[in-house]
């Protein structure tokens, strides 16, 4: 039986923070995948306390790290790869879909997030109806949490 991969958005760690979605729902329901993107984010959130809750969170989980794409001014060194035509034209694509939904400043950080999770052929956990739907719409794999629930328990 081959283990479902899982790259877990960012709002995935607020749920399981917020008792949305319980961690061990996550651990039992493949193996779970982050990449820099999702700590970095966690650690750009406001309220220090919910901050340090996150972080928390995220560093209790067993993920695998997964590097994306190697952008400039955005990749870590060591957390990235080389591009190749295809990858290029699939993250410029996903950013472009995500902006014709609704503009937000994070559409980059989801785009490399759902990027990864597509060339690598892991299932998007995000509970953003935007990116699920670009996702979808990409020929990629993508569940809600409340999805994963309903899968898991049937």
């Amino acid at each position: 039986m081959t283990t479902v991969k899982l790259m877990l958005d960012t709002n995935i760690f607020n749920r399981v923070l917020d008792g949305k979605i319980n961690s061990n729902e996550l651990t039992e329901a493949g193996q779970l995948f982050a990449t820099h993107v999702q700590i970095r984010e966690l650690k750009n959130t406001p309220d220090q306390e919910r901050r340090d809750a996150l972080v928390k969170v995220f560093q209790k989980l067993p993920l695998h790290d997964s590097p994306t794409l190697w952008i400039l001014g955005e990749t870590p060194l060591g957390s990235g790869i080389l591009s190749d035509e295809k990858s290029g034209k699939l993250i410029s694509r996903i950013q472009i879909e995500l902006d014709s939904l609704k503009k937000r400043d994070n559409n980059h950080l989801d785009s490399m997030i759902s990027e990864v999770a597509i060339r690598e052929k892991m299932v998007l956990v995000t509970d953003d109806n935007y990116l699920r739907q670009v996702v979808l719409k990409l020929g990629g794999a993508a569940l809600s949490t409340v999805e994963l629930k309903i899968i898991r328990r049937s």
